[in-house]
């Protein structure tokens, strides 16, 4: 199994509302975004740390980025999380940037498995596990 599908699976063990919540904030902004300055994004949040997804305007992409100490210092970051966040096709930060990556967009399965890697990797970066509080923020411009 190749980690990305690892890290699926991982998101699937969470209770369906779950997934639900953040594949449905995902068609949500979905080509909603008017331009840089009037994006349209998630944010899948816990204590620990966040991920964003920002949508771009023509509904085919998003960008996703995990929370780098670079905003948050006293965040603890192990080779075992940046093998897993780089594994995963993440670009790693430079400078005050966040780890990036690009995502396609074609239809509703894609959204599905968006939501599961990034809830599997709120579990495997972030501690994220189930029943505990995870917040979702949804920003239409």
């Amino acid at each position: 199994m190749d980690i990305l599908e690892e890290v699926r699976e991982r998101g699937r063990l969470f209770p369906g509302g779950e997934l639900n919540r953040i594949a449905t904030g995902l068609a949500t902004i979905r080509g909603r975004s008017l331009g840089p300055q009037e994006g349209a994004f998630i944010i899948i949040e816990n204590d620990r740390g966040y991920i964003q997804l920002l949508a771009n305007d023509e509904g085919h992409e998003f960008l996703a980025e995990i929370q780098s100490p670079a905003y948050r210092p006293e965040m603890v970051v192990t080779n075992e999380m940046v093998g897993i966040i780089t594994a995963c096709g993440f670009r790693l930060p430079e400078g005050r940037e966040n780890f990036s990556r690009w995502f396609m967009v074609s239809d509703e399965a894609d959204l599905r498995a968006i939501a599961e890697l990034m809830l599997g990797l709120m579990n495997m970066v972030f501690g994220h596990q189930p029943g505990n509080a995870l917040q979702l923020t949804v920003h239409e411009p």
